[in-house]
């Protein structure tokens, strides 16, 4: 789930993205997952300074840091947010057209 500066953008699947416009200033995006869309997990956040008449993006990354089968199939999963250059920003973006 993505909230920018407290508003709510709703789920998100991996590979997809948001656009939004926002005021100048510090601008804070907050991701946070849940647990079989139940158990909210702890939510990471980064703040951005955002510039008039610019773009900014911010990278989130779901990882799997463990597996394991021994009691039943357990998945420990982190979440990871970023801002990354437009550069950067944009050859992701391209290739996720890509490949989708």
């Amino acid at each position: 789930f993505v909230s920018i500066n407290g508003k709510s953008y709703g789920a998100m699947r991996a590979g997809a993205f948001v656009a939004a416009a926002v005021p100048e200033g510090s601008v804070k995006v907050t991701v946070q997952q849940s647990v079989l869309l139940v158990l909210p997990t702890i939510p990471k956040s980064v703040d951005i300074a955002v510039v008039a008449g610019t773009t900014s993006y911010v990278r989130v990354d779901q990882n799997i840091i463990d597996a394991g089968v021994t009691e039943g199939v357990t998945i420990a999963q982190e979440v990871a947010i970023e801002e990354v250059t437009s550069e950067q920003a944009q050859q992701e973006l391209e290739t996720t057209r890509l490949n989708g």
